[in-house]
């Protein structure tokens, strides 16, 4: 009885909290003049409700209340309970409420902000209305079995149970709907265009976009991570569609944050921010539309709902096309605010403007690889596949621009001392190339330009960010945002193209006791042994492993082939030994016989790197926003 009465409160405070929106929106309609104070107690009051509304349902899932048929199809009573924590945004309707929680929690961080316009409120009520709509109209957690209730529950999908979602989607949320804020602010200030400020809005676009795109960095890194060694198919990124939807939102949103540098020196560039960002979140609900609506096939994907898609494509098409009818609206207004015409140099602002441009064009080719398919096979009936050769073929000239305008943009102009560090930075790529990596010459020659195009180009960056900070460390650390990012997208490119061109992999099958060679290591299965989890069993696999050129003592490294049964699922569980320089991966495949097994073993150079470079763009984004901050605040009490 207790825990009916727990799910049915969590659902009406749902209606509480969608009821408050409606009743924001009518507040500001008919009350033009909404002081500050009251947007901040509305938008505290739509937190405080769906706060709790999420909590019920984590209590339900804690509890095991199998009536309800979300906890009923995603969990079970043997699950961990860290794991009933992620099972709460494990699939659908859950992970709804996650957005729209976090989208409660952005919209009160903003409301509290001193230098918003008064149509904040109601921009982002409008947008807190139509998602709380949509969990309870199509995608409701609180849904019953009754009166034939399930005694247990299917379990949550194995390849959710795992660490990394206990914080991955949280994250990449964070990320995902923060990109909300700069779309409230510019749909705010579009609205009553009279009271634009262009140092505020500057200020509030970079601030939120910078800390957005932080969480979004993270996000996307964690679930990089995990399929790398969750699924079982050993890469880091498989331009998989899901994670196209992240990726693209991450791409605009850089792209807007580089805009937002230059806006100030060149206010004619002021329609081109505001697109970027109703582009972003745009991108973002079109995102979860991809996800949501059954039309993409994915490990990744939640939902294959067709009505909640539509739901969904409502709710974006209205959104993103008012926004871009408001836009076009107030373009003449801007224009004649800022007509003076600026001096086109090849300057850093010339370079920041020519970044954002490339990021934009990087996200519509990956938005067309995306979405091309689905096109496809719904007007001409066709079933298109594209895939990792198509992207990795169009998207390198664009990181390779990428990575040049980093290296050279924050440094003009060009002077004697950057010609030799570029110069030294191709000879150290020479040196790596046939010295450390021993490629031979022989060998295919686009494969050995790829190679050293990209490790010299993320060399050069490398280089010049720690040159400059080690030559003007005063004047580096007003920026050190910038350079902390730019350091990591450096570690990350060369991470990416070591790892790329120097891979090694191989099927083996293999008995006990038997031994393997994989690039100069040797691999041998010592034993089997059986195991029981708490809702599972599983074979596993213990390895030694040696370095075929040293004398050291063989490393044990364990790998697992699990089954669920509730689920009736096998997972293989991957076998790690991590180095700073390399990986050595392995996975457990299937039995080929009484005694010997098939298994995937790959040698990963510098993978790690990837994720440490990621970690690096995060810090520094978080770094610019207490900056942005602390520096604005000096800025007005002078």
């Amino acid at each position: 009885m207790e825990l009916i009465l727990l799910a049915e409160w969590g659902h009406l405070l749902l209606f509480g909290a969608f009821a408050l929106s409606f009743l924001a929106i009518i507040n500001f309609i008919f009350n033009f003049d909404l002081k500050p104070r009251l947007s901040s107690l509305f938008s505290l009051g739509q937190l405080f409700l769906v706060s709790l509304s999420f909590l019920a349902l984590v209590f339900c899932f804690v509890y095991n209340d199998f009536t309800l048929q979300y906890v009923a199809a995603n969990s079970h009573s043997q699950l961990p309970w860290y794991y009933k924590l992620t099972a709460v945004w494990g699939a659908h309707e859950g992970s709804l409420l996650l957005w729209v929680l976090i989208l409660a929690f952005w919209q009160y961080l903003l409301s509290r902000d001193n230098y918003l316009p008064k149509q904040v409120l109601l921009v982002s009520s409008l947008i807190l209305f139509g998602l709380v709509a949509l969990v309870l109209f199509s995608s409701n957690p609180f849904l019953r079995w009754l009166p034939d209730s399930p005694s247990e529950g299917l379990d949550l999908n194995p390849l959710l149970q795992d660490p990394a979602f206990v914080i991955h989607p949280p994250m990449l949320y964070l990320g995902y709907v923060g990109f909300v804020m700069p779309f409230i602010i510019t749909m705010s200030t579009l609205l009553h265009p009279q009271e634009f400020d262009l140092d505020k809005y500057v200020y509030l676009m970079r601030k939120w976009s910078v800390l957005a795109f932080g969480f979004l960095t993270i996000g996307i890194a964690l679930g990089s991570w995990w399929a790398y060694y969750e699924l079982g198919w050993g890469g880091w990124w498989f331009w998989d569609p899901v994670e196209n939807a992240s990726f693209m939102p991450w791409l605009c949103g850089l792209a807007l944050i580089h805009s937002l540098l230059i806006v100030k020196n060149r206010p004619t560039t002021i329609i081109w921010v505001m697109l970027l960002s109703i582009v972003t979140f745009g991108l973002s609900i079109l995102g979860t539309f991809l996800v949501r609506s059954g039309i993409i096939t994915s490990v990744h994907s939640f939902a294959a709902d067709p009505e909640r898609g539509l739901f969904i494509l409502g709710l974006f098409v209205f959104m993103i096309g008012s926004a871009f009818v408001l836009l076009l609206i107030r373009t003449k207004y801007f224009n004649t605010q800022y007509t003076k015409k600026p001096q086109i140099t090849f300057n850093t602002q010339t370079v920041c403007i020519g970044a954002s441009v490339i990021l934009f064009s990087l996200m519509i080719v990956v938005l067309l690889g995306t979405t091309y398919p689905i096109l496809a096979e719904m007007l001409f009936s066709e079933n298109v596949t594209i895939g990792l050769p198509y992207f990795n073929k169009v998207t390198l000239p664009f990181f390779a621009l990428l990575l040049l305008f980093s290296a050279i943009g924050p440094y003009l102009p060009f002077t004697r001392k950057q010609y030799w560090l570029m110069g030294f930075s191709a000879l150290v790529t020479l040196v790596l190339e046939l010295g450390v990596f021993k490629l031979n010459l022989h060998e295919d020659t686009g494969v050995l330009l790829g190679l050293f195009l990209g490790l010299f180009l993320g060399i050069w960056l490398l280089f010049s960010t720690i040159f400059h900070f080690i030559l003007s460390p005063k004047k580096q650390i007003k920026k050190i945002g910038m350079v902390m990012a730019h350091t990591g997208f450096a570690l990350s490119a060369i991470g990416a193209v070591v790892n790329t061109h120097m891979i090694v992999e191989k099927e083996v099958v293999i008995a006990v006791n038997q031994l393997v060679q994989v690039g100069g290591y040797t691999f041998e299965l010592a034993h089997l042994e059986d195991k029981r989890g708490q809702n599972y069993t599983a074979k596993t696999a213990i390895f030694n492993i040696k370095n075929v050129n040293h004398e050291a003592s063989p490393i044990q490294v364990k790998t697992e082939k699990r089954y669920y049964a509730n689920r009736q699922m096998a997972l293989s569980e991957t076998g790690l030994l991590p180095g700073f320089l390399q990986d050595i991966y392995i996975s457990l495949g299937e039995p080929v016989g009484a005694h010997t097994w098939s298994c995937k073993i790959i040698i990963h150079p510098l993978v790690r790197w990837i994720w440490l470079g990621a970690l690096f763009i995060a810090l520094g984004s978080g770094i610019s926003f207490f900056r942005l901050i602390s520096n604005y605040n000096k800025k007005i009490h002078k």
